[in-house]
């Protein structure tokens, strides 16, 4: 609608200009080479005007023909942009989706299409690599490394596909000089750890793990992860200098209040990183005791019980309180009600019960575990009630719903599933630190033929 009134004001002006310029009296005369012309001033106006326009019409056409070959290539550079760009996207998309054939071949004509650059570089690396092309995702990432905006990119690829050839000191090399350019790189601090905990360098995995810690951006669960590892690295120091000066003292006798008392000065600054790791509350409860602390040793059982029920954790309780088998039971019946996971603590409180041959508490504990806590645990023990009580079918009963029945707390490894019959510091199965612990297992499916009787 504007567009069609500018040309209606245009028309206009010029009709108006016309009108006076046809109203306009006067006469022209030019004298050239002899020659005399006269018109009038109106039609000299005139030609002069159109002489202009068809000036700036032969102008136009002229630049337009001088850049016209330029048009034609800056037109076909836009073409052929959009389609790399287009190869480029398809390609990542097909990455992501798994068709790793299908990301190459887009990378090579995004390649083609759009030359050497960072993103069709790290699309023709990932690809190669998907396709196990080691050579040439290493001459990529090598690419990478030797731009200064994609260097960490490239020195983090490089590690990566050196630790999947098997070649830990190049690896380690590339890590190194990716976090040189970026000091809180997970993925190299994490190989680094690796490397470290195989090695059984504690100290140097310890730095690592702190490293890891300093990222402002860590999830909870990640720093909660990263404090256990420490904790881990910490207490298997404590376990080597201990061996070491054991080993050092020889055959002198060493005075026992003394040592427990530095041993668990050690084991508290381990428990700075993990309040409630219970290998080292359990240690250190020990230390206590055998430095004459039995409150002190008492009340840190205690809290461990109520947080992370064990079994290992009874005795300890009973020697540093003093109790005889009914007290003891006593104590880890209050104890249970506070817990927090109190099923799980209802449960290691009738295990004792049923050590010290107190069924009547054992039979009470166990029938205030509700239906959806009751593990394979909970059915043994009830089937060993059973055979106390010489009730052979209840016994088989609780038996084969042991067999069905969710697995109760054990030692489990986070990151490979591994179950322990007690705690290690590192895994034994996929060699990570700091990743087992005290938890409940899988759960079975229960048949159908047990669920309706």
């Amino acid at each position: 609608m504007f567009r069609v009134l500018q040309i209606i004001i245009l028309g206009a002006l010029a009709a108006l200009l016309a009108s006076w310029l046809s109203q306009a009296e006067g006469t022209a005369r030019v004298e050239w080479l002899g020659y005399r012309i006269e018109l009038s001033t109106s039609l000299l106006v005139f030609m002069v005007g159109i002489l202009l326009i068809l000036a700036l019409m032969l102008d136009r056409t002229w630049r337009a023909i001088k850049i016209w070959p330029r048009l034609l290539g800056a037109g076909w550079m836009q073409r052929r942009k959009q389609n790399g760009e287009a190869a480029l996207g398809l390609g990542l998309v097909a990455l992501a989706a798994g068709d790793v054939r299908s990301a190459r071949r887009q990378a090579r004509k995004a390649e083609r299409l759009l030359g050497r650059g960072t993103l069709p570089d790290l699309l023709a690396a990932q690809s190669a690599h998907a396709l196990g092309d080691t050579n040439a995702a290493h001459g990529y990432f090598a690419a990478l490394a030797a731009a200064k905006d994609t260097a960490y990119f490239g020195q983090l690829g490089l590690m990566q596909l050196y630790h999947q050839r098997g070649e830990e000191t190049a690896a380690v090399s590339a890590a190194r000089k990716a976090l040189s350019l970026q000091p809180d790189s997970r993925a190299a601090g994490q190989l680094l750890l690796n490397r470290q905990v195989a090695a059984q360098n504690w100290q140097a995995a310890a730095e690592s793990v702190q490293m890891l810690l300093s990222d402002r951006y860590l999830e909870p669960a990640d720093k909660q992860r990263y404090q256990r590892q420490m904790a881990c690295l910490a207490y298997l120091q404590l376990a080597d200098d201990a061996k070491t000066a054991e080993a050092a003292e020889g055959a002198a006798t060493p005075d026992k209040i003394a040592e427990a008392k530095q041993q668990s000065a050690a084991l508290a600054q381990v428990l700075a990183h993990d309040a409630q790791f219970l290998p080292a509350v359990m240690k250190k409860a020990e230390c206590d005791l055998d430095a004459g602390q039995a409150k002190r040793s008492l009340k840190a059982l205690e809290a461990q019980f109520l947080h992370q029920p064990h079994s290992d954790l009874v005795p300890l309780i009973q020697r540093a309180s003093g109790d005889n088998s009914g007290q003891l039971i006593a104590r880890l019946t209050k104890l249970s009600a506070k817990a927090e996971r109190a099923a799980d603590a209802r449960m290691v409180a009738a295990r004792a019960a049923l050590d010290c041959g107190i069924w009547a508490s054992a039979s009470n504990l166990l029938s205030q575990i509700a239906v959806e806590d009751q593990t394979n645990h909970y059915y043994l023990m009830q089937a060993e009630l059973a055979a106390i009580a010489e009730a052979p079918n209840d016994e088989a009963d609780a038996m084969q719903k042991a067999a069905y029945a969710p697995h109760g707390p054990a030692w489990h490894c986070d990151h490979c599933q591994l179950i322990t019959p007690q705690f290690e510091a590192v895994c034994p199965d996929c060699g990570a630190v700091g990743s087992i612990d005290w938890r409940a297992g899988s759960y079975r499916q229960k048949p159908k033929a047990l669920e309706t009787r």
